[in-house]
């Protein structure tokens, strides 16, 4: 980015969850969770936060 002096993305932790269990031999559920923590996210510029925001969480089956 020209113009932007110390940009700094901080690092966040997401944790997802996937199951998968057999019904038939044939025939398999899944179950998924993302970002199960919903840690906020934040772009840095001289020690300020720039951008922040949160991705919220994602399930499905």
């Amino acid at each position: 980015m020209e113009g932007v002096l110390n940009l700094v993305w901080l690092p966040f932790g997401e944790l997802n969850f996937v199951f998968i269990p057999d019904l038939t031999d044939d025939l398999a559920m899944t179950f998924k969770a993302k970002n199960i923590g919903d840690q906020r996210n934040e772009i840095t510029q001289n020690g300020f936060i720039n951008i922040g925001y949160s991705r919220s969480r994602e399930f499905s089956f």
